[in-house]
Parts: C-alpha cells; structure tokens; sequence
C-alpha cells in the first residue's frame, strides 16, 4: 500500500487541485451524522487521531453506467490522472458488476475568508464505473476523516443517482424524499451556496469533467436548492472563491510516516510564503517556511520536515501580512511519526 500511494503521489504532483486526482484515500466514513464547521485560529491545536487502516467502502444503488461521449463536450484541464478500476465479479442475481473506483469528495471547512471546500478521496465499490453517486453521497453526509472538515446539507437529504445525461452532457442529480429546497434553519447564505459547490466540485473531480450540474426531484427540475435559486444550470464557481487557500494533500489526517517525509499541498497566500509548525501538544517542536510556486493562486508547496518519533499536529498556513494577528487561512493533519 505504501509502494501505491509513492506511486500515485509522483504521478499527480503536479496536478492543479480543482479537479486532479494526486492520490487515493480508502477509508470508510463513520455512520451518517452532522459536524458544524469548527472555528479555528491560527495556532490551533487538534487532537491527534489514531491513524486507521485502509479499506474499501461500499456502496449500493448506483445502478446507471455514465456515457463514454456526450452531446456537449465540455473542457478537461490538462494534467488528468487516470484511474482504471479493477472489475470485480458479478454480483448474484444479474446486479451490475462492481468495481472499484476512486472518488474525489469535497467538504466545508472554515477559513478567515468564510467557508470554503477541501478534498479528500475515497476508494468505493461500485456499479458505477466512475462513482458519481457514491461520491455525491459521501458529501452530503459529511463524515470527512479530517474533523475539520464537515457537510451542512441537512440529515434528511438522499441522493437517489447521478448521471451524465447522454443528450446534454449536463449532471443530473436526483433527490430522493424530500428535497432540500428550503434552507435549514442556522445555514447562511454563504454557506448554502458553498453547500452547492460541494456538489458541484465533488461530481465534477470524479468525473474528471467541468459539465454544469442540474437538480431533479423525481422528474421534475428544481430551480431552488438550500433555498438557493439556481437558473438553468449550476456552473463551478472559480477556484479562488470556492477552494480553501491552503491545503494540506500528504501525509494525509492519521497517516503513519518515517522520521523524515515530505510535506506536499497547495496554497494561495501573500508573496507565496507558506509558514508551518509541527506541534506535539500545544508545544512547537519544530517550525519553517516555503514557498508555493506562485503567489496569490492555488499553487503547489512541498517541503522536508525530520522529526523524532511521536504523535504530532501538522499545521501548515499563510502570512499575517499585516503584522496585527489577524487570522490566516490554514490546515492541520494529525500525524504519527514511527
């Protein structure tokens, strides 16, 4: 598993983080639940998580096959890293076979900025070759393994399918129940709307393709979600606006590393300074700086850090330009150093 993960991090390092796939992660969420967004400072300190084993998430109901080509061809950045599943056997019964598939899923988390999204990945069972539903699903539900990062979309929310349509290349998601037309009570508008780009980025990176999202219930177009009025179609809001500006790719929240590992991310802070600390407790045992490759965009960072052996928050954030400690954007992984 670690020979795979060298390998796949090497194959998307370069890889712009809207869309790309620069590894797998494949854990199963805890039992669908709600975490409100945690308020966090610069300097915050989380506790360290046990790391968990990898394994395979199931998921069923996902039943359509996504069409190879569509009527409207919409544009892929470069740089894709392309994912073939290995099928596994049928299922008994003539069940579409299911096979296992990477998928991108986006949560919210909070930034000085407001709430923004981050990215994790998930490998799944599916009978979906491309994972639409189990990924639209996994957002919704919110269950990140990070606990910084979490889903408002209320508890009663169920996505019945996703699917390209074949006649206008656009993402059909249908709900299930009762749709979520009207906001929750304590959601924001800004939440509601980065709610929606959740969607919009978590179906887009698994299918590895920009088509705008369109919402059904049953059979009938929804114009309004989270109380949010959508016109024809939902594009994908500019990365600026909707990601985080700083994220953290590997290690990954629990992960076992040596005593020396790099550091790999992506930020989008002042003159590309990129600050970090590792924390063991609420104490600094070791703190830098790098450098992202440009400034004031998403760009990617990576640097060395060699640490005794231990349990430590990884905090990696911008610069307080203006010297007067007002919050900057970060993120924090727990760590263990062997």
């Amino acid at each position: 598993m670690n020979d795979l993960r060298t390998l796949l991090h090497d194959a998307v390092s370069d890889v712009e983080p809207e869309l790309g796939l620069p590894e797998i992660q494949a854990r199963t969420p805890a039992a669908p639940g709600r975490r409100w967004l945690p308020l966090l400072a610069a300097a915050a300190v989380l506790a360290v998580a046990a790391a968990g084993g990898g394994f395979w998430l199931t998921q069923e109901g996902t039943t359509h096959t996504p069409v190879a080509t569509h009527g409207k061809p919409h544009p892929k950045p470069s740089g894709w890293f392309a994912y073939s599943p290995t099928p596994t056997p049928s299922t008994p019964g003539g069940a579409p076979p299911a096979s296992r598939v990477s998928v991108a899923v986006y949560y919210l988390g909070h930034t000085p900025g407001g709430p923004r999204l981050y990215r994790e990945f998930y490998g799944v069972d599916s009978a979906d070759p491309v994972g639409l539903t189990a990924a639209a699903r996994l957002a919704v539900i919110g269950n990140a393994s990070d606990p910084d990062y979490t889903s408002l979309w209320p508890a009663t929310t169920t996505i019945r399918s996703v699917r390209q349509s074949a006649a206008s290349g656009l993402f059909e998601v249908r709900f299930t129940g009762t749709p979520p037309v009207t906001r929750p009570a304590g959601m924001t508008a800004a939440q509601a709307r980065m709610s929606l780009q959740q969607l919009v980025y978590t179906v887009q990176g698994t299918a590895q393709d920009t088509a705008p999202l369109v919402f059904f219930a049953g059979n009938r177009q929804l114009h309004r979600v989270l109380g949010i009025r959508i016109g024809a179609v939902l594009e994908r809001a500019p990365a600026n606006d909707a990601l985080a500006p700083v994220w953290i790719i590997t290690p990954e929240q629990g992960q076992v590393v040596g005593r020396t590992f790099e550091v790999r991310g992506q930020a989008a802070t002042f003159e590309a300074n990129v600050q970090w600390e590792l924390l063991a407790g609420r104490t600094v045992v070791l703190s830098d700086h790098a450098s992202a490759s440009e400034c004031c965009r998403l760009s990617p960072y990576s640097f060395t850090v060699h640490a005794a052996p231990g349990s430590y928050t990884l905090v990696v954030h911008g610069e307080d330009a203006s010297g007067q400690g007002r919050p900057v954007p970060q993120d924090t992984k727990q760590i263990t150093v062997r």
